[in-house]
């Protein structure tokens, strides 16, 4: 009986110290809602780039990713899931055309390249210096920081005007953060 306590509190103690040193690296919800760029929804076009205009607003999931490239200047690095109805995989905010050596950038929904470590082209820096912000990470071309929404009227989309993404030395004032609020602010 003593040998069987014995054997069973090691075996015990084993799979507690494994189960301590167990981690998961996949992506984790952070927040969930509406998109928005300067607190004003965003949605997406047929093509599903992101644009402005009257279409109907999209939920997200903002995920954050322990295993991805963590970045300075941001409380957590990740990416942003959207929920799209009848949609079995999962579509990830991405960054089109992030390798151009200048912006604009566009972004559209891309099967999501991993649950745990997302290319670069879906990369987000989630913060709250000044509330919850969203900067896309995946141009790979701002001096500091991400890159955020900016006002450009004269970007037109299949259905609206696309959402432009820029860094803020290059874009000026009318540059703006990314965020995920509850509320639908049509």
């Amino acid at each position: 009986m003593l040998l069987t306590s014995v054997v069973a509190t090691a075996a015990l103690a084993t799979f507690a110290k494994g189960a301590a040193l167990a981690r998961s690296d996949a992506c984790t919800i952070k927040q969930v809602g509406f998109f928005q760029a300067l607190g004003t929804n965003v949605s997406l076009n047929a093509n599903q780039e992101l644009i402005t205009g009257d279409s109907l607003p999209f939920i997200v999931s903002y995920q954050a990713c322990p295993s991805a490239p963590q970045n300075i200047d941001f409380d957590s690095v990740g990416r942003i899931v959207a929920q799209i109805a009848g949609q079995s995989t999962e579509k990830c905010l991405t960054i089109a055309d992030g390798s151009a050596a200048t912006g604009p950038y566009t972004a559209k929904l891309e099967t999501c390249t991993s649950d745990s470590n997302p290319s670069s082209a879906q990369l987000w820096g989630y913060g709250n210096d000044f509330g919850d912000v969203i900067f896309a990470l995946g141009t790979n071309q701002c001096a500091s920081g991400g890159a955020g929404f900016y006002s450009d009227p004269g970007a037109q989309g299949a259905d609206g005007s696309l959402v432009r993404i820029g860094c803020p030395d290059t874009v000026g004032s009318s540059y703006g953060s990314f965020n995920v609020n509850s509320t639908n602010n049509s």
